[in-house]
C-alpha cells in the first residue's frame, strides 16, 4: 500500500501525493476512463506521463486496486512499445520491494496483460525472462494466473529446463531451500502443472473478492446526513479509504439520498482508491441514472474492470458506444466475462434491429 506519488523537492525524506485528479496526469495516476481518454486524444502530452505511471506503481492499494491492464493498453493504443516496460523489469528485480515502489510487480502485470493481448515482444521478452530472469517465479506465478491455457501449457519445456538447472544447482550445494524447491512435483506429469496453475490462478481473485463482499446490512439504515457528514469526515482527515460501504448504505436509501451526489461525484474523481470506484459508480447509478450517463461513458475505459462491467451492462448500445464496446469484445486482455457481455449486447442490438428494419421499410 503506497500514501502518493509524486515527490517533492528539498525534503529530507520524500514526500509523496497525487496530481490533482482534473489533470491529464492525476487521472492517469487513479486510472481513471477520462485519462485514457484524453491520453488517446493527445498521445504527444501522454506518453511521458503513461511512461510515468508504468515505472512507479500508483495504485494506492497494491493488491486491490487494478493498473495493469488499463496501462497495457495504453502502453499499445499509444505505440510505446513493449521495450521500455521489459528493461524496466530487468532494472528492478534486484531492488528491494520496499525501494522499488512495486515496480517490478507492475512491470510484470503490464506485460503479461501485452502479451495475452496479442504483443509477440512482450510474450518473447517474458519467455526470456523465465529462462534466466533472477525472479523467474514471480513471473511465472503472474504468467499462471492470466494466460490462457493454450499458451500457458507452450511454456512447460521451457520452464522443466530451467527447474532442472535450477535443481542440479541446488544439489550442488546440498541444498533444498532454493526457490525450485517449490516446484519439483511438476517434473513427473502435467497433471500437477495444471494443478499448480489452477491454485496459483485464484489467490488473487481471492483476496479480491474477499475485499468486495459486502459488509453486514445493518437493521436500520443510518440516514443520509450522517452518511454525507462521515464521508466528509473521512476525506477531511485525508483517509483515502471507507468510502465503498457508505455509498453502498446511500444506494440503498433510493431517492432520498439524492442530496448526497455532488459528493458521489467528486469522490468518484478523486479516490486515488480505485477500488472503491465501482461502489461510487453503483450508487450514482441509483440515484441519478440520467445523470450518470457521461461517467458510464468514461467508466468504458476504466481501469477497475468491476467498474467497466458495470458500464459495459449498463450503457445503450449507440452509436458512440458501438465502437468501444466492439473493441472490448474482441480484446483478448480484457475479462472474459465482459468481453461476453458486450459481444452479446452487441449481437442483441444487432438482431433487433434486424427485426424492426421491415417495419420500417414498410
Amino acid at each position: 500500500m503506497v500514501n502518493a506519488m509524486t515527490t517533492t523537492e528539498g525534503d529530507a525524506e520524500p514526500v509523496w501525493y497525487y496530481d490533482d485528479p482534473r489533470t491529464l496526469a492525476g487521472a492517469l495516476q487513479r486510472g481513471r476512463g477520462v485519462g485514457a481518454l484524453r491520453a488517446r486524444r493527445d498521445p504527444d502530452a501522454a506518453a511521458e506521463l503513461v511512461r510515468a505511471c508504468v515505472r512507479r506503481d500508483h495504485r494506492w492499494w497494491w493488491h486491490l486496486d487494478e493498473r495493469e491492464v488499463y496501462l497495457a493498453r495504453l502502453v499499445r493504443d499509444l505505440g510505446l512499445g513493449s521495450a521500455p516496460v521489459l528493461a524496466r523489469l530487468r532494472e528492478t528485480e534486484h531492488v528491494p520491494r520496499a525501494e522499488r515502489d512495486n515496480s517490478f510487480e507492475l512491470a510484470t502485470g503490464v506485460l503479461v496483460a501485452l502479451a495475452r493481448g496479442g504483443d509477440r515482444e512482450a510474450a518473447l521478452g517474458l519467455a526470456h525472462y523465465l529462462d534466466d530472469g533472477t525472479r523467474w517465479i514471480s513471473v511465472l506465478q503472474r504468467i499462471a494466473a492470466d494466460y490462457p491455457a493454450d499458451r500457458w501449457n507452450q511454456l512447460r519445456p521451457l520452464v522443466r529446463r530451467r527447474l532442472t538447472r535450477e535443481l542440479a544447482a541446488e544439489a550442488e550445494q546440498e541444498s533444498a531451500k532454493g526457490p525450485a524447491s517449490r516446484f519439483a512435483e511438476l517434473r513427473p506429469s502435467a497433471e500437477p502443472w495444471r494443478t499448480w496453475r489452477r491454485h496459483t490462478s485464484n489467490e488473487e481473485e481471492a483476496e479480491r473478492e474477499v475485499a468486495a463482499e459486502p459488509e453486514e446490512e445493518p437493521g436500520d439504515l443510518r440516514d443520509v446526513p450522517q452518511l454525507i457528514a462521515t464521508a466528509v469526515e473521512l476525506r477531511t482527515e485525508g483517509e483515502w479509504t471507507g468510502f465503498a460501504p457508505l455509498a453502498d448504505e446511500l444506494a440503498r436509501h433510493g431517492a432520498e439520498a439524492t442530496t448526497a451526489l455532488p459528493l458521489l461525484r467528486d469522490l468518484f474523481v478523486w479516490t486515488p482508491h480505485s477500488f472503491e470506484r465501482a461502489a461510487l459508480l453503483r450508487a450514482r447509478l441509483a440515484l441519478d441514472p440520467h445523470g450518470s450517463r457521461r461517467a458510464l461513458w468514461h467508466s468504458l475505459w476504466d481501469c477497475e474492470s468491476e467498474v467497466r462491467l458495470i458500464a459495459v451492462r449498463t450503457v445503450p448500445v449507440a452509436r458512440r458506444t458501438v465502437e468501444r464496446l466492439t473493441a472490448l469484445a474482441g480484446d483478448t486482455m480484457e475479462r472474459a466475462d465482459i468481453r461476453r457481455i458486450a459481444a452479446a449486447k452487441l449481437a442483441a442490438a444487432k438482431a433487433g434491429a434486424a427485426r424492426r428494419a421491415p417495419a420500417s421499410e414498410a
